[in-house]
């Protein structure tokens, strides 16, 4: 309903008073045009050198609801201990080469040689792991969960305090990839495989891989959309108006969006939703705009009459579909999890700028480069009416609002008899319907019984690159010594008493 509000003013095709203000929007887009294009020019440009940075502003991390057990729970380890509260673990897997030992003289000699540089590391980490802790004389009890059973893998903890995603442990993060390469090389260690793992680790690699499915997705999808758009156009002239919405879309959610992740954290998986959302939209808002275009063309009536009345129908259409899209996407902030907040926010940014160029840049080409546009009508036995008075001769005509879409009904018959004849007029018929209705109900309804039944996980790998050798490296320590080396929980007692300590009252630790 708020959307049907907001987009009446302009594309009602009903009240004649808002024909007046559409023709009159549509005569200033003609008298502006050119600004028009100036602006929209000069944002991609400017929205370009912002662009790029959204991806790498992202986070993987996210803040629980702050009423949440959770959130509680961190605000008192964060008081209480600062440091651990703080405290970033990375650890550096290492499995032998196929048939070898684990334990070696090189590994020996890496694993002491890594320790030393990152205790002299600024900022020093601190490192645990099988060498490490027997180097120092610990009992066999406290270096040998470090080993796999059958000496099948190990592992050295490091670390460090920082937040997982603050520059500082990024940065530790690489030049720890950096250090385990040299003093690999330098050990002839080069058989042993070894991944560094932990949030600042992974941070680098999830985002690689999103600019890579991103640049994928474009590749795929985007040419089967145009494919899609030109075989109900017939025409390639009007995808050049598509490509450029596109375009200009694209640079301005995610320029706007980087400022947007700047103020608040943005989940690393919302700009591939964006995109997909935005190639689908701009696909679809275009096939009404220039499907409609193409037919006022064919119906005879000028550029500016044709793009008046494909604002008004087609515009109206699209208008409706966006606001009640971005209504529900702004919901989204509802919800007290910052992931969702960040999703609604950047889909509906997406789908406002896609509005915006559909409903402004793409009219301005046409008005602005009529006789190529009318172009797209030129094969075949359809003239172009005005082509011959410079393709802009109906500025200023009335343009009657209850006017036919085609010249005479006989032009209807061309449908009547085809598939889409038939299934449409099954469909919406009794008893076609009911059948669909059943059809429908009956297949969703055993898939949807399994949704009560889900179960959830909080496992990281999800967050991982699909097939990436540091996603297999960290489901196997994993399975091999748990989750809980990289990411330990930790049990935090409170006292009953304000001024008792552990010792005085161990009845406390009989809750834990």
């Amino acid at each position: 309903y708020m959307g049907h509000f907001l987009s009446v003013y302009f594309f009602s095709p009903r009240p004649r008073r808002m024909a007046g203000r559409l023709a009159w929007f549509v005569a200033g887009l003609h008298r502006l045009r050119f600004g028009v294009l100036a602006a929209w020019l000069v944002a991609a440009g400017v929205c370009g050198v912002f662009a790029p940075r959204f991806i790498s502003t992202t986070t993987q991390s996210f803040s629980p609801p702050s009423t949440s057990p959770s959130s509680i729970a961190a605000a008192t380890m964060a008081k209480y201990f600062p440091v651990q509260a703080e405290g970033t673990t990375l650890v550096v897997y290492i499995e032998p080469p196929p048939g070898q030992q684990l334990l070696s003289p090189a590994l020996d000699a890496f694993s002491t040689a890594l320790a030393a540089a990152v205790e002299a590391h600024n900022p020093p980490g601190a490192v645990a792991g099988f060498y490490p802790l027997r180097a120092r004389g610990l009992p066999a009890a406290a270096y040998q969960p470090f080993v796999a059973p059958q000496n099948a893998s190990t592992f050295i903890s490091v670390t460090i305090q920082a937040y997982m995603t603050d520059t500082v442990a990024t940065d530790f993060a690489a030049w720890l990839e950096t250090e385990v390469a040299a003093q690999r090389a330098a050990h002839s260690c080069q058989a042993y495989a070894m991944t560094v793992m932990g949030t600042p680790a992974f941070l680098k690699v999830m985002i690689s891989a999103g600019e890579k499915d991103l640049a994928r997705m474009d590749a795929l999808v985007l040419p089967l959309a145009v494919l899609v758009l030109a075989l109900v156009l017939r025409t390639l002239r009007l995808l050049l108006v598509t490509l450029a919405a596109i375009a200009a879309s694209a640079a301005a959610s995610f320029a706007v969006m980087y400022g947007v992740a700047e103020a608040m954290p943005v989940f690393s998986s919302t700009p591939s939703l964006m995109m997909s959302t935005l190639i689908a939209m701009s696909i679809d808002y275009s096939l009404f705009l220039l499907s409609r275009y193409r037919e006022e063309l064919l119906a005879g009536r000028s550029t500016p009459l044709a793009v008046e009345n494909m604002l008004r129908y087609a515009g109206h259409t699209i208008t409706v579909s966006c606001l009640t899209l971005v209504v529900c996407f702004f919901g989204l902030l509802g919800f007290s999890i910052s992931v969702l907040q960040g999703m609604g926010i950047g889909c509906a940014v997406c789908l406002l700028t896609t509005l915006a160029a559909n409903l402004t840049l793409t009219p301005t080409l046409f008005l602005t480069f009529p006789s190529f546009f009318e172009g797209c009508i030129a094969s075949g036995c359809h003239p172009c009416p005005s082509s011959s008075t410079g393709g802009l001769s109906g500025i200023g005509q009335t343009n009657p609002v209850n006017q036919p879409l085609l010249d005479s009904s006989s032009d209807l018959s061309s449908y009547v008899g085809t598939i889409w004849h038939r299934v449409g007029r099954f469909g919406t018929r009794f008893p076609g319907n009911v059948v669909v209705l059943l059809a429908v109900v009956g297949f969703t309804v055993p898939f949807a019984m399994y949704a009560l039944s889900n179960t959830i996980t909080d496992n990281n790998a999800l967050y991982l690159p699909r097939g990436a050798p540091v996603t297999a490296a960290y489901t196997a320590m994993g399975a091999t010594f748990g989750f809980g080396r990289l990411y330990p929980y930790h049990v935090l007692v409170e006292l009953p008493q304000a001024n008792a300590t552990v010792a005085e009252d161990p009845g406390a630790w009989a809750t834990v």
